[in-house]
């Protein structure tokens, strides 16, 4: 059976709100975790969702490069800053900072590239 109040607690936690000092900039929950510090891959999937909401939405995600620099707090919520690197034809960059009392707790840089057709590789699997 699957539980439902793990998935809805998910999506919660990536459901990021905008902050009012910038477009670029919105703020988190965090899963309340016995030990007091964030989960990584919580926040570095917050990271992944607050730089998708500054690209076009035919933007996917294809890199991702992630630090983690200092422990997350899970009892306050996450500052994420956004920072539009570049913008292409067909590609975007972005770096984002996970902030808690002011200092970065994960640093990462995205980068999104819109569908395109071209050279697929694969080995075929032995028999």
């Amino acid at each position: 059976m699957k539980n439902t109040a793990n998935g809805e607690q998910l999506v919660t936690l990536l459901n990021l709100t905008s902050r009012e000092q910038s477009p670029m900039s919105f703020h988190g929950q965090s899963q309340n975790m016995p030990h007091g510090r964030v989960f990584g891959g919580q926040v570095l999937a917050q990271c992944v969702m607050a730089t998708g909401l500054t690209v076009e939405p035919d933007r996917l995600i294809h890199s991702l490069h992630g630090y983690f620099l200092r422990a997350g707090d899970s009892t306050i919520p996450i500052e994420f800053d956004v920072e539009n690197l570049r913008d292409g034809q067909s590609f975007s960059a972005r770096r984002v900072q996970a902030i808690q009392y002011g200092r970065p707790i994960l640093s990462a840089i995205a980068s999104f590239q819109t569908e395109q057709d071209g050279l697929e590789h694969s080995c075929n699997f032995p028999p």
